[in-house]
């Protein structure tokens, strides 16, 4: 079985509620089998709050990450959180999946020396922004033709914090005009989960001409697998879909720059909205042999294991400290 290395999995949520209703072990119980059945070896697990969650945005990001630390500290034997580079390299040897820690938008940072506490507690990269404004930057909306800005004085501020700690920033959700301030600045740069401008044309998605500016950038891309960032005609996505941005990026950015970043939904709406249609590119991790598969039609097996997992694992060995 393939290894799979997944840029970005928003499961956390669904852990601070179940938790919050009582409930322990819930990765154990609710993820680890299908993680496990599908191969996957490592995540990047989102710290991403809901708008109504943005009152006490510091006190629920805590949340989070102190029901993850508990579900750590329930389940050792089967999660690790991922720290170091060695931290990687153990995790890799052993049986037990990994957790690398990631803001999906920066609204918990009340200022920018905030982020020396978060990591502190295990994060190790930072999304700017989800799909709206904060006091750092501007995110991309989901519609064409808004009108946005890009990093503030702050955001700027945070980058150097960020710098100074070895935090690498993740692109994806941000706006082109923050993307611009960014590859003025030399340091590396990921988009955990989002796909090319030119087969699928939402804002969420790069355009060429940044994916040629990227190209020669220490950067890595985790190509996604919801229905919106990655179809053009609004149905449920496929494998083959997968592939088909897959090959582009593979393209565009070269072989060692490409991964996956699935952003799977349908398994979490099974929890909140069991009746919601599926749309995402498999259903669940326990099927992302499939992609596997469907990667192998078009490339050798040595560019599939460096999609599935070396790519972004040799990324993150490269820069966590």
């Amino acid at each position: 079985m393939t290894r799979i290395f997944d840029a970005h999995f928003d499961f956390l949520s669904e852990i601070t509620s179940q938790r919050n209703m009582g409930n322990t072990k819930v990765f154990e119980k609710d993820f680890y089998p299908n993680l496990k059945k599908g191969g996957i070896k490592f995540i990047v697990a989102s710290i991403y709050l809901q708008d109504h969650l943005l009152r006490n945005p510091f006190y629920h990001a805590m949340e989070q990450i102190g029901y993850l630390h508990e579900e750590l500290r329930e389940s050792p034997e089967l999660i690790s959180l991922i720290r170091t580079k060695e931290d990687l390299e153990s995790c890799l040897a052993s049986d037990k999946i990994g957790i690398i820690l990631s803001f999906e938008g920066t609204e918990p940072l009340l200022k920018p020396q905030d982020l020396y506490t978060f990591y502190e507690l295990g994060v190790r990269l930072m999304g700017l922004t989800w799909s709206r404004r904060n006091i750092y930057a501007d995110g991309c909306d989901f519609t064409e033709g808004l009108k946005k800005g890009g990093l503030s004085k702050k955001g700027f501020e945070l980058i150097d914090v960020a710098k100074k700690l070895g935090v690498i920033i993740d692109i994806s959700h941000l706006s082109d005009e923050g993307l611009e301030d960014l590859l003025e600045l030399d340091i590396p740069l990921i988009a955990s989960h989002s796909n090319a401008y030119s087969l699928t044309p939402t804002p969420r998605n790069l355009k060429d001409r940044y994916l040629d500016k990227l190209s020669k950038k220490d950067f890595f891309l985790g190509v996604n697998g919801a229905q919106f960032i990655i179809t053009r005609d609004g149905k449920s996505s496929s494998p083959e879909d997968y592939r088909a941005h897959t090959k582009y990026l593979v393209n565009k950015l070269g072989p060692d720059k490409v991964g996956f970043g699935l952003d799977l939904c349908d398994c979490l709406n099974v929890f909140s909205s069991p009746n919601a249609v599926p749309t995402d590119v498999i259903g669940d991790h326990s099927q992302a042999q499939e992609l596997i598969e469907c990667l192998e039609e078009e490339f050798e097996p040595a560019l599939v294991e460096k999609l599935a997992l070396t790519n972004l694992y040799d990324f993150l060995k490269k820069h966590l400290p």
